[in-house]
């Protein structure tokens, strides 16, 4: 018999699959029915279709078919393990392919300008920590900053490669660790699926060419997730630091890597109503104070170098109150208007949080008395990003590419025959990952799981509840996605195991 703590523990972990669902119901319905895409122009301005239902049913049968024959055909431990080796191998070719494949990337945007203060820095020039420079205006970017200055010192003019192969070893690390932690908390053959869904994630590979630490990124938080669950088994110490590492570089990287961080924690707390162990808020703790410490010995690092005190930047309320507009790319898009209050208040980080503040008031005044008005802004805003299936990665690639220098069949998805077919496919493939995800949801909620099963789920939500409050750009989804790939495994599983025992036993083992 369950103690009183157990109960509340398992209740909350209940809770939070429930939470989820409900979410994963609400994306997986629209993507059924109506996709957010962008014009072959690649202007940023997104378009809504309508998709047929058919295709998506039939994209779904086929995929269980595959899946079910996985299971049948790949039965003993050798066969699985091989299995696993070479779809993972076909994962990292692939990645090798675009990267090698003769095509010349020109960095843009925030790329170019995060590595030419690099490069500048290299050499004394701190200009864009003062007034509105680049980094004065955007000071968490520093971590990422510090990691080009690095490669740029050993790499030299060839930095960008370097950084774009460093992206390339990161993918291929995490599909590796998410694989390992995929088999420990659901078995081998769920691995093989989670393998699987990663080859066919194809936006991931276009990130590999965007050096913005978003792959960096990726590969820590999975690393995090991993020695977290470790952990949470056998309590060593190494695992804790570890864990506490991973946690500083994946915030270092992507400052979204904090919605991982944080569900961490609470995965933590939960543990201790469970188990009553101080040393799990002690762990709790650790993580917290490895990112925020080491955040800041970065920022100290960087005042000591150049004499002089790195601003706070635009304040997050600059951010927030941004995602509150209507705008020519869409509900919450990027209009300027954090910048602009930056300049405007005399890059004075305090005067610029109040404008946005006062704006952000208006704005809640506003919702409250329209809901219907709230609840239209809120569902576009989120739709775009959540249903726009190829998570920007075609803009990610047209921008930073050379055309007049570009493979065939790269010029072929971009402007030619196939550009069609993978972005149909992309989106055929997303409703997909929604469905299982959505089926793990509801598993979870039927059965117990391992606390990391649950903490995937914390951090969709987390990323959802972020994205709604935040900038909206369909790009930063992919993390999201990404994190939750070990749940769709998992969810393909269930649909697999539900029609040969006909739901007599789901998964053959009920960990707890």
């Amino acid at each position: 018999m369950m103690s009183r703590t157990e109960k509340i523990y398992w209740f909350l972990n209940k809770a939070i699959a429930a939470i989820s669902a409900v979410l994963l119901l609400f994306l997986l319905y629209y993507s059924l029915f109506y996709s957010h895409m962008f014009p072959k122009d690649y202007l940023e301005w997104e378009h809504v279709v309508s998709d047929p239902l058919w295709m998506h049913f039939v994209f779904g049968i086929l995929a269980v078919v595959l899946a079910f024959a996985i299971k049948r055909g790949i039965k003993t431990e050798k066969a699985q393990k091989i299995s696993g080796i070479v779809l993972l191998a076909v994962f990292a070719l692939m990645g090798i392919v675009y990267v090698f494949d003769g095509t010349t990337f020109s960095p843009t945007g925030d790329q170019l300008f995060l590595l030419e203060n690099a490069s500048l820095f290299l050499k004394g020039n701190y200009d864009g920590l003062v007034g509105g420079g680049y980094l004065a205006q955007y000071p968490y970017q520093l971590g990422l900053t510090l990691y080009m200055e690095i490669v740029t010192a050993l790499a030299g003019e060839y930095a960008q490669m370097a950084l774009m192969v460093l992206n390339l070893l990161a993918l291929i690390v995490m599909s590796i660790v998410g694989a390992r932690l995929t088999e420990n908390l659901f078995g081998k053959q769920v691995s093989l699926y989670y393998a699987l869904l990663l080859i066919f994630l194809f936006p991931l590979y276009f990130y590999i060419s965007f050096i913005y630490g978003e792959c960096m990124s990726m590969m820590f938080s999975v690393l995090l997730v991993w020695q977290m669950s470790v952990y949470l088994k056998n309590r060593r110490v190494r695992n804790l630091i570890f864990m506490c590492l991973a946690a500083f570089a994946s915030v270092v990287f992507r400052a979204n890597s904090m919605i991982v961080v944080i569900a961490v924690v609470i995965v933590f707390l939960l543990r201790f109503i469970k188990e009553r162990k101080p040393m799990l808020l002690l762990a709790a703790l650790l993580c917290v104070v490895f990112v925020f410490a080491g955040r800041g010995l970065i920022q100290a690092g960087y005042e000591l170098r150049s004499g002089q005190e790195v601003s706070d930047g635009i304040p997050p309320t600059g951010w927030i109150a941004m995602g509150m507009q209507e705008g020519v790319r869409g509900n919450g898009w990027y209009s300027e208007y954090s910048v602009e209050i930056y300049e405007n208040n005399g890059y004075d980080t305090e005067l610029a949080n109040e404008e946005a503040m006062s704006y952000i008031r208006r704005r809640l005044a506003e919702f409250a008395d329209n809901p219907g008005i709230a609840w239209q802004f809120y569902r576009e805003k989120i739709l775009s990003q959540w249903d726009e299936p190829s998570y920007q990665a075609l803009l990610v690639l047209n921008a930073g590419v050379d055309h007049g220098d570009i493979s065939q069949m790269k010029h072929e998805i971009m402007f030619g025959r196939y550009y069609d077919g993978i972005l149909q496919f992309m989106n055929l493939f997303q409703s997909l990952l929604y469905a299982a995800a959505l089926v793990s949801a509801l598993y979870l909620i039927l059965k117990r799981g391992e606390a990391s099963a649950y903490l995937f789920h914390l951090i969709f939500i987390g990323g959802f509840l972020f994205q709604m409050l935040w900038e909206a750009k369909s790009r930063y989804v992919l993390f999201y996605i990404v994190m939750m790939l070990p749940l769709c495994a998992m969810g393909i599983s269930v649909i697999c195991q539900f029609l040969e025992t006909g739901g007599k036993k789901l998964i053959s083992k009920n960990r707890k």
